[in-house]
């Protein structure tokens, strides 16, 4: 999980570290707010960024079980993921 957030523009290692300190996991990120992540000790623009980017892949999960297949970019992101279904 610190891994994929540092990997994030806006997110360093000490804003991704909250994740680990927090025991945050897959489906604990799920169910994250912008203010849940500040409450935590994470600044507002790298919360409100990691947000933008799980958003992003449930956004992305919701078209893959439509049927749709194409190429997104993660808001933020320093790279592009393919969606493979």
């Amino acid at each position: 999980m610190r891994k994929w957030a540092e990997s994030l523009d806006g997110i360093d290692a000490e804003d991704a570290a909250i994740l680990g300190t927090q025991k945050i996991n897959g489906e604990a990120l799920l169910k994250l707010t912008e203010d849940k992540l500040m409450q935590d000790g994470m600044p507002r623009g790298p919360a409100s960024a990691l947000m933008g980017a799980v958003n992003a892949l449930l956004a992305a999960s919701v078209r893959a079980k439509n049927g749709e297949r194409r190429r997104i970019l993660l808001p933020h992101a320093t790279h592009s993921t393919a969606n493979h279904c």
